[in-house]
């Protein structure tokens, strides 16, 4: 069965770029979504608390927060990337 449904460009790129980064197709992301396939199981806060009780501290002469900043910047810039590569896709 197939439908149609009109979205917001925003809202759909977004969509589309949270499929792209799960590596599924737009419909089998939706689907996980809807629970109408099996969807990754959430992470508890306590499983977080437990993976950084097992990680070894990190020690040296750096910034922590410049470093996430200029990740944080790659990131983005790929995301938009992505998104500009996929409006261009969708003219043709």
């Amino acid at each position: 069965m197939s439908r149609t449904i009109e979205l917001p460009e925003q809202l759909y790129l977004m969509v589309k770029a949270h499929a792209d980064e799960a590596g599924l197709s737009l419909p089998d992301y939706i689907r996980g979504l809807l629970g109408e396939e099996e969807a990754p199981t959430p992470v508890t806060r306590e499983e977080i608390f437990e993976r950084l009780q097992r990680l070894t501290p990190v020690t040296g002469d750096f910034d922590a927060a410049e470093i996430v900043r200029e990740a944080r910047e790659e990131r983005e810039e790929e995301l938009w990337q992505a998104i500009r590569g996929d409006v261009e896709n969708d003219r043709r």
